[in-house]
């Protein structure tokens, strides 16, 4: 009897407007390796929804299935089993996944794969916007995660924190890789330092005053990119002459600019991977950060740590130990999908 090749849906709808954030960015990578080494093997299906379909750009066989639909009006069709993912491809599915938590109604025998990247959004409510605090408060988490068969995570940290709201579930670990980064090579002096946060307020901001007060003497400059949210106004309290602030950095622009700096500043209260940290070690650009549970975790001693800093001489570039981890990963989420 032939070889009956399985039908696999991946959910773009968290990352199909490919924004420059940590979750897009990353799950593009792991996404498009999966499909570049495992494509053959089965009937993928990138699925959208919206007004306008997406331009996708992915390597690997597959069929893009857009569903011109608001999200709004199919978030409500799934959430009230009104209709099932299986009704818009007119063949049985036998596995989804989905790279962010958004919501679906499956038929019975289609296997549910869910990366889950934190709880942020249980940890700091107060500054979620109106249309995240409604779409989590549709999704409600804790029954959402009973029909999923395997949770996907990045950390030891974030497997604790899930487990604490769904303790049925099967937890697996997948740490996430980055590609190799073309930059151009200049033998111009590094100047200053970068930090790239969304201004959120799970970011440890008081710890950029703590470092320039105690290890940046010379006050060289800060530069800080990210989107402030509005109802987030701490960061309005950081000012000094050699902070300044850029907005949004493009994607395109990131690894030169990164590059650019003697250093990364990444701090955070709350994390389940950060990204930026990986971004820099890949460029070989020192990153200083706090003790954070998971930067402990997940880095160790490959990052300079604030609170045992004493000066800015010798600071230790760590090694990019995640560089061969997206082929990596990519099995690993085969793996899941099909077993």
């Amino acid at each position: 009897m032939p070889h009956i090749k399985k039908n696999i849906v991946i959910d773009l709808r968290p990352i199909q407007k490919f924004q420059d954030n940590g979750v897009c960015i990353s799950q593009k990578h792991l996404i498009n390796q999966l499909l570049k080494d495992h494509s053959h093997k089965a009937n993928f299906y990138l699925f959208s929804s919206g007004k306008q379909k997406p331009l996708i750009k992915f390597k690997g066989r597959f069929q893009h299935k857009h569903i011109f639909l608001p999200n709004k009006i199919l978030t409500l069709l799934f959430k009230f089993k009104i209709i099932e993912l299986n009704h818009f491809f007119k063949k049985t599915i036998h596995s989804y996944y989905c790279p962010d938590l958004r919501l679906v109604n499956l038929g019975e025998n289609c296997k549910h794969i869910q990366y889950i990247h934190d709880l942020a959004f249980t940890k700091f409510k107060e500054s979620l916007s109106l249309k995240s605090k409604i779409h989590y408060w549709l999704l409600n988490f804790t029954q959402f995660t009973k029909s999923i068969d395997n949770i996907l995570t990045n950390s030891n940290f974030s497997k604790q924190e899930i487990q604490k709201k769904c303790t049925n579930q099967k937890i697996k670990i997948i740490k996430l890789g980055f590609p190799k980064v073309k930059t151009t090579t200049s033998n111009a002096k590094k100047n200053g330092f970068i930090c790239i946060n969304s201004l959120h307020k799970r970011k440890a901001f008081e710890k950029i005053i703590e470092f320039n007060n105690k290890l940046n003497l010379s006050k060289e400059p800060i530069n800080i990119y990210g989107v402030q949210e509005k109802n987030f106004k701490r960061i309005q309290t950081i000012k000094a002459e050699n902070i300044s602030f850029h907005g949004h950095l493009p994607e395109k622009d990131k690894a030169q600019t990164i590059k650019e700096h003697k250093a990364l500043l990444y701090f955070s209260h709350y994390e389940g991977f950060g990204l930026p940290i990986l971004e820099a070690l890949n460029l070989k650009v020192p990153v200083i950060s706090n003790t954070n549970p998971t930067f402990k975790e997940l880095h160790k001693q490959q990052i300079n740590y604030i609170e045992s800093l004493k000066n800015l001489d010798n600071l230790k570039i760590g090694e990019n130990k995640y560089k061969n981890q997206l082929k990596k990963a990519a099995r690993q989420l085969w793996k899941q999908i099909t077993c």
